[in-house]
């Protein structure tokens, strides 16, 4: 399906007060959420909501003083140089 038929449905679910940093698209398919965060570890309240509703294939939170990544559920969270060192490109 095309973007523009399912950004409607993408955007009721965003217009509510919460948010995350990044939504990833590829090929009209949402791909992932990231929420970014300088040393809170704990996952943010907005990315579990989204990730819950959304369905992404992939959730992380990216903390820049990270002590030990880990993953609750869905969810990943990492420190950025790990993230992007791992990361094939979002345009492959």
């Amino acid at each position: 399906m095309h973007l523009f038929h399912r950004l409607p449905n993408y955007l009721n679910i965003l217009q509510s007060c919460r948010e995350v940093d990044l939504a990833i698209f590829k090929e009209g398919e949402l791909i992932e959420l990231i929420e970014s965060k300088y040393a809170d570890e704990n996952i943010a309240r907005s990315l579990v909501y989204y990730a819950q509703r959304l369905n992404p294939p992939k959730a992380t939170q990216i903390v820049a003083k990270l002590k030990r990544p880990y993953d609750r559920g869905r969810i990943q969270v990492i420190d950025p140089i790990s993230y992007f060192s791992t990361q094939p490109g979002w345009w492959s």
